[in-house]
């Protein structure tokens, strides 16, 4: 069959098919479009086209027999879906084709992105949440070749959007999300894939927190420890990032190392506490401190550290020790050996 012919007789196949999926463009029409951009286009070009095996017309049919190829290339791409025809010997003319397919898939994305307008954002499926999972659906679209895609982040702790389960493509409007941690409130997104090159996004989900279970399971972060003095050691954390579940107290230990027969100071402070400075202890001594916290079901792991008190000031030296004595009104600075001429004014 001549070259001609077969480009024909597919090009009216295909949009066979093309009038099924658009449904406010009619097959006529969009031949119209298509043929209009393909012959408007290569004639403004083909002063600068220096492929001469193939003459304008031939260059024309060749692009709307492109248009034809548009659904091999909506997950693809144009230019793989005309080398894979076999019909072309020449890059130039593979350019050709991909141009008018390229054109038809630009049609086709418009049609789809005006069908579905704005996505609205995906909903938790009633009876589904758990403490590790829940089911996600959305409004879809009735288009065969949309596909989707579903993105999480977390809601309190920094975190970017991420896929759900790679780049795997779903064709169906609802999804069981696994793996998640208990007691987190999470975001979700869809995105909606129309080609390999154009999407849209829906708004995020609400927020939705999974259900709590177990004790936390991870370590509040220390992120201050030292020695304010010979006999004190303060220490500062932030909360652990998986609590799995509400907290109800921090559990801190102090220990005395390198000794036989050594002390533990034990405090619980409450879960809306973020520092504490343990006090009456050794000058020059080694202490390892711990910090975990607690929710109804126990105690988590503990975040170790450790820290050496201060030497003891020498307070009969004349010259450099300073005693600070403060009011509402006045803080100043007084030789320690004078503070009984101060106490006496």
């Amino acid at each position: 069959m001549p070259l001609t012919a077969a480009i024909y007789t597919d090009f009216n196949r295909s949009f066979c098919l093309i009038a099924v999926v658009f449904l406010s463009l009619s097959a006529g029409e969009f031949v119209s479009r298509c043929r209009n951009s393909c012959e408007h286009d290569l004639n403004e070009t083909n002063v600068i086209d220096r492929d001469f095996s193939c003459d304008t017309p031939c260059k024309i049919h060749i692009c709307i027999y492109g248009c034809g190829l548009w659904q091999d290339a909506i997950h693809g791409s144009c230019s793989r879906a005309c080398n894979e025809t076999q019909e072309f010997d020449t890059v130039s003319k593979i350019q050709h084709c991909a141009y008018g397919c390229n054109s038809a898939v630009e049609l086709y994305v418009t049609e789809i992105k005006d069908d579905i307008g704005e996505p609205k954002a995906p909903r938790l499926q009633a009876d589904t949440l758990t403490n590790v999972s829940l089911g996600l659906q959305w409004d879809g679209t009735s288009h065969p070749d949309v596909f989707y895609l579903v993105q999480w982040k977390y809601q309190d702790i920094p975190s970017e959007w991420a896929y759900y389960q790679g780049h795997q493509l779903l064709n169906e409007t609802s999804i069981i999300i696994v793996d998640l941690h208990p007691y987190v409130t999470y975001l979700f997104r869809v995105i909606w894939v129309i080609t390999s090159t154009d999407m849209l996004t829906s708004p995020s989900s609400y927020p939705i927190t999974t259900l709590r279970s177990g004790v936390p399971s991870s370590s509040p972060t220390i992120t201050e420890l030292y020695s304010p003095s010979h006999s004190t050691v303060y220490i500062e954390w932030e909360q652990p990032v998986f609590i799995n579940g509400p907290l109800t107290n921090y559990h801190l230990s102090l220990t005395e190392v390198l000794v036989e027969n050594h002390t533990e100071i034990v405090k619980d402070v409450m879960p809306d506490t973020l520092s504490y400075t343990f006090t009456l202890l050794k000058a020059e001594t080694f202490y390892e401190v711990k910090i975990s916290a607690g929710n109804i079901d126990g105690r988590g792991p503990a975040a170790i550290d450790n820290v050496t008190t201060e030497a003891k000031p020498d307070v009969s030296s004349s010259t450099a020790e300073l005693l600070y004595l403060a009011s509402e009104e006045l803080r100043r600075a007084v030789p320690y050996d004078h503070l009984s001429t101060l106490l006496a004014e």
